[in-house]
């Protein structure tokens, strides 16, 4: 018998992702899966076809000024082995530099060297060795792309992922710093589209905002020379790496059960060329003072995940079942309903969150990119919680006391980041928090919207609004959250 609405009966049939289905959950699954495939087999092919596509997909770009930035000098790319690193030194060894040298931990299987390039181990987490190693390469471009890049399996390793992304980024800022009290040199650093949500308890995530923060810091007077300058780009899912597309290949051809999320997931794609296109395009428009935060404007329609699914599915001849799981450590389950702002997010790249949008203006280096200039960051509160993050990450502390710190550091970032924006945004979020408000139901965001009131109560004076409310920046055990809770903190 046919079903009245055969996505509404897959979510309903969520069950926790194991190994085997249970007989008659299995029926019940076969059933929707037949059904969905008979009634989207069309939409789903051009979906596949569609995220397949994308990776073709290029940025316009200037060359003749990607020439003058590497011709003749010493380019170094950690992470160059992987997909996006390997294709950004692709391109660096077409603009004629003097030397490239590739530097990763030592995951060189099933990837092939360039001719004239140079390939080095290293392992960022040792800062002696970090500074040690560019010391000897004294570096002009410097393109960070090294780090532990799976939202799972950060969830699973946290003291690794933050040794790798949040100290490791630390230790290669330092010595590039150090470097450039000696000349000129740029450091392009990859970050990722996540790092838009104002705050995040999720570690890849959260490990990418800390590193954002790390950046902005280094930009700060008294730390960053005339002669550094930083940028970082914020990348979503790259369609030549996708894990989403191998795990789809890998269950099809097993007949295993298609786990997803939800049946609603959608997310944006853009491909391995792009992502190297705009790192390299990041260089040219960083400049000392600042940190230049760089995203692709236009990303195309996200890509529905079942579809994406089912059109695997119909090309495949797969018997596998579709199952609703639901969401996975590491990954978001609901976006913060203020998230974008109708007012400007239209006509900014999705990667860049309301309250980040109206400071947004179009790159010089390239008309397909937004750039966004976020001012140095002082030593603050949230500094010396990042500090905090980087000595634990460093001593390998427990991987339940880091995710801990790492939840409260980023309510410490948040509250630092709202006081560098002007009046015009923060009442401007206001607004949306009021248009929003019977969507604020999750605790997150209600602290979120705690966050943004007190900021606003502190530049009118409001002492109602914020006595009896504890700051960031007061006292605190460890346990106490950062900013104004709305619940016992965990």
């Amino acid at each position: 018998m046919p079903l009245s609405d055969p996505v509404a009966a897959l979510r309903a049939v969520t069950t926790p992702a194991v190994p085997a289905l249970d007989p008659a959950t299995h029926r019940r699954l076969r059933e929707v899966t037949d059904q969905l495939i008979a009634a989207r087999a069309d939409i789903a092919t051009e979906e596949l076809e569609r995220f397949e596509q994308t990776a073709a997909r290029g940025l316009r770009v200037d060359h003749e000024r990607l020439l003058d930035l590497h011709a003749g000098r010493t380019v170094v790319v950690t992470g160059g082995t992987g997909c996006i690193g390997a294709e950004v030194t692709r391109q660096v060894a077409t603009y004629r530099p003097a030397r490239v040298v590739v530097l990763s931990r030592g995951r060189f299987a099933g990837s092939r060297p360039l001719p004239g390039v140079e390939y080095r181990r290293l392992d960022l987490r040792d800062a002696a060795a970090v500074r040690a190693t560019l010391a000897d390469l004294r570096p002009d471009v410097v393109y960070h792309l090294a780090a532990q890049h799976d939202p799972g399996l950060a969830e699973r390793l946290v003291a690794e992922t933050l040794a790798t992304n949040v100290a490791g980024t630390a230790h290669l800022v330092e010595a590039c710093g150090e470097l450039a009290d000696a000349g000129e040199l740029r450091l392009a650093c990859a970050s990722t589209g996540k790092a838009l949500r104002p705050f995040t308890p999720d570690v890849y995530a959260g490990s990418k905002k800390v590193t954002e923060w790390l950046l902005r810091h280094a930009a700060a007077p008294g730390r960053a020379t005339a002669a550094l300058s930083l940028s970082a780009v914020r990348f979503t899912h790259v369609v030549d790496n996708s894990i989403i597309h191998r795990r789809l290949a890998d269950w099809c051809a097993a007949d295993e059960p298609i786990r997803l999320h939800d049946p609603g997931s959608m997310f944006y794609l853009q491909s391995a060329r792009e992502a190297a296109e705009l790192l390299l395009t990041s260089a040219l428009d960083s400049r000392p003072g600042d940190l230049s935060l760089s995203a692709i404007r236009d990303l195309g329609w996200p890509v529905s995940l079942l579809d994406l699914a089912i059109g695997m599915l119909v090309r495949t001849g797969s018997r596998a079942v579709l199952q609703c799981c639901g969401y996975e450590a590491g990954y978001e389950k609901r976006p913060y309903p203020a998230l974008y702002d109708p007012l400007v997010s239209g006509e900014r790249s999705p990667l860049f969150s309301s309250l980040e949008a109206f400071g947004v203006q179009e790159a010089p280096s390239s008309v397909e990119v937004d750039l966004l200039r976020t001012p140095a960051a002082a030593c603050s509160t949230a500094g010396l919680a990042v500090a905090d993050v980087m000595a634990r990450a460093r001593a390998e502390d427990v991987d339940d006391t880091l995710r801990r710190v790492l939840v409260e550091t980023g309510w410490g970032l948040l509250q630092d980041w709202l006081t560098t924006l002007g009046d015009a945004e923060i009442d401007r979020h206001l607004v949306l928090l009021r248009a929003h408000a019977p969507d604020l139901v999750e605790v997150d965001d209600l602290r979120i919207r705690e966050c943004v009131e007190f900021e606003a109560s502190r530049r009118r004076g409001d002492a109602s609004r914020t006595s009896g409310t504890t700051r960031p920046s007061d006292a605190r055990t460890a346990t106490e959250p950062r900013v104004p809770a709305l619940v016992p903190a965990p």
